[in-house]
């Protein structure tokens, strides 16, 4: 189940007709019967929990599951560092994923090189390398409202962290 939520109003069930956003039009069923034609590599894509869990797994494990090596440790190296060089003054991204602290001071608690990335409903991840901490926050929500909880979640996990 999906919803939206707008500034002044209450939390909504999300409508059964499309909402559109400047070029995006987003429905409560997409991908399975919106828009076929997509221009995001990872546009569409649909997961569960515990798949997104395995998958920050794997990335944070230099890309093996078991025993299994599915990409080499220098392609996890290059997705996992800033491309953008000058390009994006403050902003860090690898191939895939933003990447934390590296062009600019962390605004949050956090580790400087962390990568992260989201979804478009309110749906995001952080790795987290030098405490060996995956972060994910699944909302269903959208639009979002310019609500912060996934941050506020992910201050309060490295909180949380005691030596």
């Amino acid at each position: 189940m999906a919803y939206t939520y707008y500034e002044g109003k209450r939390l909504h069930r999300f409508p059964d007709t499309p909402i559109t956003e400047e070029s995006m039009v987003c429905s409560a069923d997409y991908p399975y019967h919106g828009p076929r034609k997509l221009f995001s590599g990872g546009g569409g894509l649909t997961s569960t929990a515990a798949d997104y869990l395995r998958f920050c797994q794997m990335i944070l494990e230099g890309a093996k599951v078991g025993d299994t090596q599915l990409l080499s440790r220098k392609s996890v190296e290059l997705m996992t560092h800033d491309q953008l060089r000058k390009i994006e003054p403050d902003l860090g991204f690898g191939l895939g994923f933003g990447i934390d602290g590296v062009k600019a001071p962390l605004s949050e608690l956090g580790s400087p090189g962390e990568y992260t990335e989201g979804g478009v409903s309110y749906t995001a991840f952080t790795i987290d390398p030098k405490e060996q901490m995956i972060v994910i926050f699944m909302g269903q929500l959208h639009p979002t409202g310019d609500l912060t909880l996934d941050r506020e979640v992910e201050v309060l996990e490295n909180q949380a962290i005691i030596d």
